[in-house]
């Protein structure tokens, strides 16, 4: 009878102990080292190659970040060093367990979280622990999600791909767009007494967020940025009680765009959902005054050890000057 037990829990063990191992050998090490990455997760990803605890601020959340904030401009006003880790679509399980992995690398002063992915549901509750489970696993075995991390590994001893996947990223995250696809703009912060209702599994991992914020000294702060096709004043309304009730700051510059100076027949990529170059200047401006205005944060320009963000500003001036899609 212990024999028989035995065999398949030895078997068992076996294979977990194959599967963690590959893990290891499999899991992404470098930001573009990833199966199916895209530019933008890439960008996104490329915080792991910046240098350990140098970055001052993180912007997260989906696609609605690096089409908002423009961290080298804030750098170049202020000093502060910040990255936007963001990517198309991110549900909000993502951005938590992405922002648990920046915190082994990084110990930002600020968190920035753009407060779309918070509302973002995929699926019924079903799908919904699917894809949370899909996510652990991932986590406990990357093998799972990487596997096809062998192509890069083989290019990296043939190729010296490992040298070029650590550079970093001279936009740290932020995605230049200059296409003009104008807005009309309506009504959509007509004010309400109205509060949305938001999943309890994205407001679980909205407290998660908090949580693990708080544990690890930084200052969160919840925003919005323009964005007439994804917010409304109801949502806002939940957001602001939220904040009131857990101590933070919220900022909703879709009530603020006559100020910001938002023109909708410039500064709209595609048409209401996400802003372009210019209208990102104009956010990134009132974002970095806010940082200035309301957070500890340290001027590193001249500062020796943050020399490869003066090295990064040029490269992001010259790349910025290009007149192209990024």
């Amino acid at each position: 009878m212990f024999s028989k037990i035995m065999k398949p829990l030895s078997f068992a063990l076996a294979f977990i102990l194959i599967i963690t191992g590959l893990g290891y050998l499999f899991a992404p090490k470098y930001a573009p080292d990833i199966d199916a990455g895209t530019h933008l997760e890439k960008s996104s990803k490329a915080i792991f190659n910046e240098d350990k605890n140098t970055v001052d601020f993180v912007v997260i959340g989906n696609s609605e970040t690096y089409t908002s904030i423009s961290p080298m401009e804030i750098y170049n006003e202020y000093g502060y060093t910040g990255y936007v880790s963001g990517i198309p679509g991110m549900r909000i399980q993502d951005v938590y367990y992405n922002l648990a992995d920046i915190y082994k690398t990084q110990k930002p002063k600020v968190v920035l979280l753009e407060v779309d992915a918070t509302f973002r549901y995929y699926g019924g509750g079903v799908k919904q622990l699917q894809m949370t489970a899909e996510g652990w696993l991932k986590r406990i075995f990357p093998v799972f999600e990487n596997h096809n991390r062998w192509k890069n590994l083989i290019n990296s001893s043939l190729y010296g791909y490992e040298k070029f996947v650590t550079e970093k990223d001279p936009l740290k995250g932020y995605n230049y767009r200059t296409r003009i696809k104008k807005y009309t703009p309506k009504d959509w912060m007509k004010e309400t007494t109205d509060v949305a209702q938001m999943r309890k599994i994205n407001k679980k991992y909205l407290e998660k967020i908090t949580k693990i914020c708080k544990e690890n000294g930084s200052q969160l702060i919840l925003y919005s940025s323009p964005a007439p096709k994804n917010w409304n004043y109801s949502k806002h309304n939940f957001i602001e009680q939220y904040a009131k009730e857990n101590n933070l700051e919220y900022v909703d510059m879709n009530l603020a765009v006559d100020k910001i100076g938002i023109d909708w027949s410039k500064d709209a990529w595609d048409n209401g959902d996400h802003l372009n170059v210019t209208g990102a200047m104009k956010t990134t401006k009132y974002i970095g005054e806010y940082l200035h205005n309301n957070c500890n944060l340290e001027d590193h320009r001249g500062d020796s050890a943050y020399y490869s963000w003066a090295d990064s500003w040029d490269e992001y001036k010259r790349i910025t000057s290009e007149d192209k899609l990024i």
